[in-house]
This record gives structure tokens, sequence and C-alpha cells, in this order.
């Protein structure tokens, strides 16, 4: 993390890239973090991090930073589940929230200020681009831009995307690519998110391309079903792992933890599930865990998942 002051008087920011780690680790905050907040009161908090991000920085500003006058809070990395940010809005009412996004190859690029939350909304819009910077949502096969509320990947355009990767030229070469739609040459970068515009012209999040697989013929975005159980009383974080299947295509495996490690049942759990999504999206099977494994950034290590809790639950 970083800290750093604005030239407008009184006005204080801090940085942090939030880590997560298990509970009894230690503060949220590193290296006294927690008393610079509050002894600097700064006016602004962004933070990345994982979706299990939201449960630790709500209980560590209700602990630890009870006086703490936020300004606003910007998040982004992976979606904040909606109850999170219900909670921590809750906590903190004077403060203004914002879902920023942005892949790595194309910094922040879009921007949307969230107001309110309604009962059953099941996630945060991206919203609209910021400056210097255009989206077009594009059909799978890269051949048509996409209508209000057709789905599409997501291609981006502007000051702070990537000129590509160092040293691999064909990856480039795949992602940045020249646009079959503009009357002037420009390139756009393919971000592998999937997404839609509605017809107010906000982007709404989908999923991941490599998130979405077939089961029994029905196209399934994982983040769908991941999104679904944080909204399940006492889950802390969960991850769906989808397993090829010469039968259905894939079989999907849940991975989860819980709050204070309460127990959960399946059957509670898939009764929950049903209220908010089909059942041909449930998973065929649950594995509890005290701690989901990380990557290096911090996030949910799918990859680890697939190849090695996988012989667990199967």
């Amino acid at each position: 993390w970083f800290f750093y002051t604005k030239p407008e008087k009184d006005m204080i920011g801090i940085w942090i890239a939030l880590e997560d780690v298990e509970d009894d680790a230690g503060p949220l905050f590193y290296y006294e973090d927690s008393h610079l907040l509050e002894t600097k009161n700064p006016s602004d908090f962004n933070f990345t991090g994982s979706d299990n991000t939201g449960n630790k920085l709500v209980c560590n500003l209700q602990k630890k930073i009870k006086n703490l006058q936020l300004r606003q809070i910007m998040y982004a990395g992976e979606p904040f589940p909606v109850p999170q940010i219900q909670r921590l809005m809750n906590g903190l009412p004077h403060t203004k929230f914002a879902n920023i996004y942005g892949p790595t190859e194309t910094n922040i690029i879009t921007y949307y200020p969230i107001e309110e939350i309604s009962e059953n909304q099941m996630s945060i819009p991206l919203g609209h681009e910021v400056d210097d910077t255009e989206i077009i949502v594009v059909s799978e096969d890269g051949k048509k831009q996409c209508l209000p509320n057709e789905m599409g990947e997501l291609w981006c355009r502007g000051g702070t995307v990537t000129l590509g990767y160092l040293g691999m030229a064909e990856k480039t070469k795949e992602l940045l690519v020249s646009s079959p739609f503009h009357n002037w040459s420009c390139k756009f970068w393919r971000t592998g998110d999937f997404g839609y515009r509605d017809k107010n012209g906000i982007l709404h999040y989908c999923g991941r391309k490599d998130h979405m697989v077939k089961v029994k013929g029905y196209r399934i975005e994982l983040g769908e079903i991941e999104t679904a159980f944080s909204r399940i009383t006492g889950i802390s974080e969960c991850s769906i792992v989808a397993v090829p299947d010469l039968e259905s295509g894939n079989e999907l495996y849940a991975f989860y933890s819980t709050k204070n490690d309460i127990n959960l049942s399946s059957d509670d759990i898939t009764s929950e599930l049903l209220k908010n999504i089909p059942k041909y999206m449930l998973p065929v099977k649950f594995q509890k865990m005290r701690v989901l494994p990380k990557n290096s950034a911090g996030k949910i290590d799918r990859i680890r998942l697939k190849e090695e809790y996988v012989k667990i639950a199967a």
C-alpha cells in the first residue's frame, strides 16, 4: 500500500491493496495502518482484493476505526458480493461508495456510484466509461457490436490501455486487435470479460470468458452461482469449479468457508441456492474448507482448487 496527500487542504487519502488472511492471522491493516487511519483521518479509501475482503473490511471498520470519517470508498478486483457492500454501506451511512473496474491491461476504465441497493439485487453495475476511454460490447465471434441487453465481450481502448505483453508477441496480437467497426484505424483490447450495456447505457458485468461453461446443454456463468452463494447467511467465501464430464459436459463442485467456522448442511445450502438460481446450475458436490487457497494477487486460486482439491470432493 502507499500513503498520499492531496493538494487540497486537510484532504488525505490512502490506498491499500488488501490481501486475504486467516481470521486469526492479525489485523486487516498492516504496519500499524489502523493507527494511521485513525490519526490522519483520510477522506478517501480505495481497495482491491478478493470477494472476502468485504467481510474483513466491515469487521475492522466497526472494531478498530469506528470514528473514521470517510468521504468515499471505491473498490475494485473481484466482484464485491452485494450483501457485504450493503452491510458496509449501512455501517458508514455518510460515506459515498463506488464500484471501479479495469483489467490489469487497461487500468481503471469504468466508474459506478452506488446510490442504493434494492432488496433482491444480485450484482453492482460497472457503470459508465471514465474519460479518455471507449468500451464496446462485441459478439463472441467478433463480427458485430451487441444490441442493448445483449451479452458480449468487452473491448476497450484509451490512454491507459497497455501496448502489449513484454516478449509475448503472439498473445499481444491475439488480444490487441484492430476495430472492424470504426471508420478510422484504432486498436482495442479484448478484455476476456463478458457483459452488456443496458438501454440506459450502463455497463454490467456477467463474468470471465473462461468462467463460462456448459452443463447439460445450458450455458452457465460460474460467477452467478458464486453470487447466489454469497447471499447465504454464514458463508464467508466460495468458489465454483467446473470439472469436465463425458455425460453432462461439466460437473460443478462448490468450495466454501463459513464465518466463525459454522456448519451448514448441503441440504440447507441447496435450499438457499434454489431461491436465486435454477436447478440445473446447482453444484453436484459441496466441500467446506477453513480457508480457500489464494494466489499471489490475493484472489481465490481457482487453478489450485481444480488441480488439488477436486480430488478431495470427488
